[in-house]
């Protein structure tokens, strides 16, 4: 496939499923139109060359569990509003070029979450809120984010089985850090 996404796929209101991945020469943005499709569960839009910004309309899709944009060229700030999707349990927005704070509100997901915001340009700490959330992946590698990201790794996790916070600019190992040193 080439060429942008076309609009009128937000017209299939059935829709569960949509995997447009791998189309090297699939570019544009992603429709606004998507909204329309609120009984979507999994939204794939991996290895494409989309571009723009994440339409914050996608938070009126309340059965989405799964959105995939990795490997594109989207570009802006993460809208906090994917954090009002009610269903939603794997964020992977990898490998784009996302700039701006992780949203505060991303520490309000009620179930485990996947989250891979590695290789894009974000900046700043890492939301407190984040220390609340219990996680199969969170992936901040790659990105130009800073201070004491000792607050994800609390007693009461239940999950976080992977952790990569490489290749930023966090403080040193502290004291607060001293349960991980050898």
């Amino acid at each position: 496939m080439s060429g942008p996404i076309p609009h009128c796929l937000g017209r299939l209101a059935n829709l569960t499923q949509l995997d447009i991945s791998l189309n090297d020469g699939m570019s544009g943005p992603i429709p606004d139109s998507f909204a329309n499709l609120t009984d979507l569960h999994v939204l794939q839009l991996p290895a494409n060359k989309l571009h723009g910004q994440i339409p914050d309309s996608l938070h009126q899709m309340p059965s989405l569990q799964w959105f995939n944009v990795e490997s594109n060229q989207i570009s802006g700030s993460i809208p906090a509003s994917l954090a009002s999707i009610p269903n939603l349990t794997v964020i992977i927005m990898d490998n784009n070029e996302l700039s701006g704070s992780i949203p505060d509100s991303f520490g309000s997901f009620q179930n485990p979450i996947t989250l891979d915001l590695h290789a894009n340009r974000l900046s700043g700490p890492i939301p407190s809120s984040l220390g609340r959330v219990n996680a199969y992946l969170m992936d901040f590698s790659g990105n130009d984010l800073v201070g004491d990201p000792s607050f994800l790794f609390g007693k009461n996790k239940r999950f976080a089985l992977t952790m990569n916070l490489s290749n930023n600019r966090f403080e040193s190992i502290s004291q607060r850090w001293s349960c991980l040193q050898g």
